[in-house]
């Protein structure tokens, strides 16, 4: 289900309240200009999306087609439907979308997307033969005070069975989509001890305008996904819906979300404390400057990468499916060489110097972040003697990486994209007083890049 409000933009239909009733996040749209030298980007924004905060029910099995409820382990779920509400806004009067593309990005593979609506036409009888590779056919009710929507917006689906969903929309006839309130919504897949959904939101949108007798055209995007988690309205045995927060508590992975192997990055600034407040806020524009322009570089979309913020540095998950070593590679390629353009007009006080930790492992998606034994390690290598006093001593460098073992096993032993494995020396980190003890690899960024 997805188009505008009707009785907003639309001629026809009764007059329904605006689907951004109760706003999530209001995120700038921006386009992105290299500044001079190359080594900052300035975002500059056309226009705005206001997300709304997303409902989440759960639906019983009587919605789906007979043979999917007699599949052997169909009842071994719980069914959501998970509604997004969202309000476009361009920046100038003269100023439209052409289209919009909506991503909702989970945090954590626990859930899947068996529908998203509107859904596509498979055949008479016909379940897909992966179960989740195209739509199922649902017949679904609407929420109780759902919207009345429109049907004039023709919309793309993508991310079925996966981890990752999205919408694309647009004007049927070829117009442009009018400012205003929309809604899009999946189905999803869950454990059936989920009691909450959680995400990430992120849009990318065409806008065009008049100028000079041509038609200007930009795409501009949220520079930064919104996370949001949401209580699931819950039936009961008797299919009456419920709300979650009446739900007993659970602790444990199985409550939040499902561990997954992700390589893990964490970064860190030094001599951020040191620095007065105006140093610190500069101090952490370019961090996240270096970061973005680096993944840029490295091809990597930084729209996909999960983190938790730290001020003057991040935890970063980078997304499943990826050539590993070639991302690392190319990472602290990128790095080394956009802190190196970045410091290089700086005095010495201001420069931008940090420390990057890398391990893989087990990460649990939690209330307040991450959890599991891959982030606790990766931070312990991050703060480390050996990690600090590597940056500390180099002074002509702008970069110091610690690897953990299993890292350095499975991709630098292996030099790809000429990432050389010689350069970096075996270290062991100790913090007796976190009974913490491992062996790691350290390489500052003149040695390997």
């Amino acid at each position: 289900m997805t188009g505008p409000v009707q009785g907003e933009h639309t001629a026809a239909g009764p007059v329904a309240p605006s689907a951004v009733t109760d706003p999530l996040a209001r995120l700038d749209l921006c386009d992105f200009e290299q500044m001079l030298g190359g080594d900052t980007v300035r975002p500059i924004r056309q226009g705005a999306i206001t997300f709304g905060r997303p409902l989440a029910y759960e639906i019983g099995l009587d919605v789906f087609p007979p043979a999917f409820r007699d599949l052997r382990d169909a009842r071994r779920w719980r069914y959501v439907r998970l509604v997004l509400p969202f309000a476009l806004e361009a920046r100038a009067q003269r100023q439209e979308f052409v289209d919009v593309t909506i991503r909702l990005r989970r945090a954590g593979p626990e859930a899947f997307g068996l529908d998203l609506e509107p859904p596509l036409p498979i055949g008479p009888g016909g379940l897909p033969a992966v179960l989740g590779a195209v739509p199922i056919p649902l017949n679904l009710p609407a929420a109780p005070g759902e919207p009345v929507l429109a049907g004039s917006i023709a919309v793309e689906v993508n991310g079925y069975g996966s981890d990752s969903v999205g919408w694309s929309l647009r004007d049927a006839d070829g117009g442009p989509l009018a400012d205003g309130s929309y809604v899009v919504a999946a189905v999803l897949r869950m454990p059936p001890t989920a009691t909450t959904v959680s995400g990430e939101l992120s849009a990318l949108a065409s806008l065009r305008w008049p100028y000079l007798g041509s038609m200007q055209l930009s795409r501009p995007r949220t520079r930064y996904p919104e996370q949001f988690s949401t209580p699931i309205i819950l039936l009961e045995a008797d299919g009456t819906p419920t709300s979650a927060a009446t739900v007993p508590n659970r602790t444990g992975p199985s409550a939040i979300g499902t561990g997954t192997t992700r390589l893990c990055l964490a970064a860190d600034a030094e001599a951020y404390s040191s620095r007065d407040v105006h140093g610190q806020l500069a101090l952490q524009r370019r961090f996240v400057e270096v970061l973005d322009t680096a993944a840029q570089y490295a091809g990597l979309d930084r729209g996909l990468w999960q983190w938790q913020e730290q001020g003057d540095g991040q935890l970063v998950l980078l997304p499943l499916g990826l050539d590993e070593p070639r991302a690392v590679a190319d990472l602290l390629r990128e790095l080394a060489v956009a802190l190196r353009h970045l410091n290089r007009d700086l005095r010495d006080d201001a420069r931008l110097r940090l420390r990057l930790a890398i391990h893989t492992g087990l990460v649990y998606p939690a209330h307040n972040g991450y959890a599991g034994d891959a982030v606790i390690h990766v931070s312990r290598l991050l703060d480390s003697a050996p990690l600090r006093t590597a940056l500390r001593e180099a002074a002509g460098a702008d970069l110091a990486v610690a690897v953990s073992a299993v890292v350095y096993d499975e991709i630098v032993r292996h030099e790809p994209r000429d990432l050389r494995a010689n350069r970096f020396r075996p270290v062991t980190v100790e913090i007796p007083s976190k009974k913490f003890r491992a062996d790691a690899w350290i390489a500052v960024a003149d040695e390997y890049a």
